[in-house]
């Protein structure tokens, strides 16, 4: 088992201090939609039953039990525990799981994949951590979901207002979907190369455009963005 899966590992209180320090931080900030502020009370007001409820169905996935609008609040709280948990361990230390494409430490699913540009790790691949924000190598042109490889294997970005579809990771865009006719899933992929300040969860947000073209192309997302929750789904 991941040795910090969050079904297992368990949350110190304190994790809720980092929830009220970011509530804090959002209600001094101006400009927001009066949502954003009813929110951040709901939160503040509410129990720490409430947040330990809520919080555990966050990691578990259950959005029929999750609150749509704090969940990216409290994920975003959650992910600052789990990524300090995740760095007191040392890469050489931790092993490989049995189930390939969950995170080695915590289990969860990844929520995008970049392509390094720094050495000595360039052209290589990692998969990025929903929660826990660790990074795991993964072999290029193959389907983070299901496994299938070259001719299954394709990529989408974002040519004007349509997806344009290639076979090859070639072409210029620093955010693309990486899609498998297999399992008819998909996640981004990201290019530092192309952009050094990619980020796996903030330009997965960013690039919502392409999930809904892929969507009408009948692609679904082989998993969800912790930021960006939808009834019934993650």
């Amino acid at each position: 088992m991941p040795p910090i899966h969050p079904a297992t590992w368990p949350r110190a209180p304190q994790w809720r201090e980092t929830l009220e320090f970011l509530c804090a931080a959002l209600a001094a900030q101006t400009g927001f939609p009066p949502g954003v502020r009813d929110c951040i009370s709901t939160i503040r007001r509410a129990t720490p039953a409430w947040i330990e409820a809520q919080a555990t169905s966050i990691v578990e996935a259950r959005s029929d039990a999750v609150d749509i609008p704090a969940a990216p609040v409290v994920m975003a709280a959650l992910q600052v525990h789990w990524a300090a948990l995740a760095a007191h361990f040392v890469a050489a230390e931790v092993a490989a799981l049995d189930v390939p494409g969950v995170c080695p430490l915590c289990g969860s699913l990844p929520v995008a994949s970049m392509v390094c540009a720094r050495s000595p790790y360039q052209g290589y691949r990692y998969l990025h951590c929903a929660l826990c924000a660790t990074e795991w190598h993964m072999v290029r042109v193959l389907c983070s979901q299901c496994g299938a490889s070259g001719k299954n294997i394709a990529y989408y970005s974002l040519e004007g207002h349509a997806a344009d579809k290639s076979r090859g990771e070639e072409g210029g865009a620093a955010v693309r979907a990486e899609t498998c006719e297999q399992c008819h899933a998909y996640r981004k992929i990201l290019y530092q190369e192309k952009d050094t300040a990619v980020e796996p969860v903030a330009d997965d947000v960013a690039s919502v455009a392409l999930d809904l073209l892929l969507a009408e192309e009948g692609y679904h997302r082989a998993s969800g963005n912790p930021l960006l929750w939808l009834p019934n789904t993650i």
